[in-house]
């Protein structure tokens, strides 16, 4: 065999048989690859495979097209300390359809490049130390369903263009100091079924017009700077599992056929604003519902019978003052077999503490009712609630002695106080 016959062998091996014209494509998405590589740390060797000697499809994080073996489609490096900018060099990576870099270190701006992806379906750069503004290009990916970016330091407001993108799905820029306000346009993603903007520093008013989003399950815009109401509208997607609104300056009253438009609410956290009235009893028909908080605001009135949830906190409002007895509803708690957490601290709840307090879940870990004109003794049947460890009956108008039951709590350490912030929807 000649010298030349063995370097051309050689030659095709490397390529893997490819014709030289998608060899030369494939080599695009190898040095894209490797350039991308250049600019960053890797303190972990996570991306020690990705070298000179093998081809990329088998290296780490690297997923090739089942159509296009010779092309990238998705990029998965979640979770690997990688440290550095995001090189614009990913742009070349055209069959790329998923892109999740999440739980990094990456820093810098979101290259303009990743408006060249035109395949690309998800988008995941949350948890990293990103900054500047989010491209207005990136609406050119018509393609994008998914686009996770929170727990960044994005700034400038939400792009306008994203209302754009008529196939997303999901839409998180959780936490990140954002300003501007919510734009109308995301009312045109007709597909869009999770909207999490919580923990920004958006203004202004929840549009309206999101009520055209018919699709919408999850609507987080917790902790913020929002003021005006919840539109009616939102409260007419009946597909809705979940709103979250905590922190912001939002007014007004809650619908009282909220239990029959919202069939599947699942959690209700409303807490740390201003909103009125009282609680609407149909709020009890909600079989669906696990977690209400209602904290901190300005709501009178009874506490609606049947809240049979995991978690329900009450606390600084001023319920309750109506009734001759106010916590009548203890009693239709005593079927609810999962509740966890009650907090009705800092009320106006009168009436003597009724026994059934012992007949409420086993599973219930966090009791705390002081501050209150709660009057009586303490039930001796406390000592049934064997998973409490925080329970709080201070500044109320109990007598008698505290029972001796209480000391065969195997669980409790904590004796008074109001519950801790649950600001359950960061867990979405």
């Amino acid at each position: 065999m000649s010298f030349v016959v063995v370097i051309v062998t050689l030659v095709l091996n490397s390529m893997h048989f490819l014709p030289a014209s998608q060899y030369l494509i494939a080599e695009t998405d190898r040095l894209a690859l490797l350039a991308f590589k250049n600019k960053i740390s890797d303190p972990l060797g996570a991306l020690s495979s990705w070298n000179e000697s093998s081809h990329c499809s088998n290296w780490t994080g690297i997923t090739c097209s089942r159509r296009h073996p010779s092309r990238v489609a998705v990029l998965e490096l979640t979770s690997m300390s990688l440290r550095g900018p995001i090189s614009p060099y990913i742009g070349n990576l055209s069959f790329l359809q998923d892109l999740a870099m999440s739980l990094n270190h990456f820093t810098g701006e979101i290259t303009q490049e990743l408006g060249r992806l035109f395949r690309l379906q998800v988008l995941r750069l949350e948890d990293n130390t990103l900054t500047v503004k989010i491209p207005k290009n990136i609406t050119l990916c018509k393609n994008l369903q998914v686009i996770e970016l929170g727990g960044n330091k994005l700034v400038g407001g939400i792009p306008t263009e994203l209302g754009s993108l008529s196939k997303l799905q999901r839409l998180a820029l959780w936490r990140n100091p954002l300003g501007g306000t919510i734009p109308v346009s995301l009312s045109n993603l007709s597909a869009l079924h999770s909207l999490i903007l919580r923990s920004n520093h958006l203004h202004g008013y929840i549009p309206s017009e999101l009520g055209q989003l018919s699709r919408l399950k999850h609507f987080q815009v917790a902790d913020n700077d929002l003021s005006g109401t919840i539109p009616t509208q939102l409260f007419n997607i009946s597909s809705i599992s979940a709103i979250a609104v905590t922190s912001n300056e939002l007014h007004e009253s809650i619908p009282n056929n909220i239990g029959i438009t919202l069939p599947n609410l699942e959690t209700f956290i409303i807490g740390m604003n201003k909103f009125s009235g009282t609680l609407p009893t149909s709020i009890s028909n909600l079989s669906r519902l696990s977690a209400l908080d209602v904290s901190s605001n300005q709501f009178t009135g009874p506490v609606p019978p049947n809240l049979g949830l995991s978690f329900v906190n009450l606390e600084k409002n001023n319920l309750g003052g109506a009734e001759v007895d106010d916590l009548s509803f203890f009693d239709s708690l005593a079927n609810c077999s999962h509740m966890e957490k009650l907090s009705i601290t800092y009320n106006n709840l009168s009436g003597k503490l009724p026994g059934s307090i012992a007949n409420l879940s086993i599973t219930l870990t966090e009791l705390y009712m002081g501050e209150n004109n709660i009057f009586g003794d303490i039930p001796t049947g406390i000592e049934n609630l064997v998973s409490l460890n925080g329970l709080g009956m201070e500044s109320n108008l109990l007598n008698g002695s505290i029972p001796v039951s209480i000391g065969k709590l195997p669980n409790l350490i904590r004796r008074y106080n109001s519950a801790k912030p649950w600001q359950l929807w960061q867990t979405e």
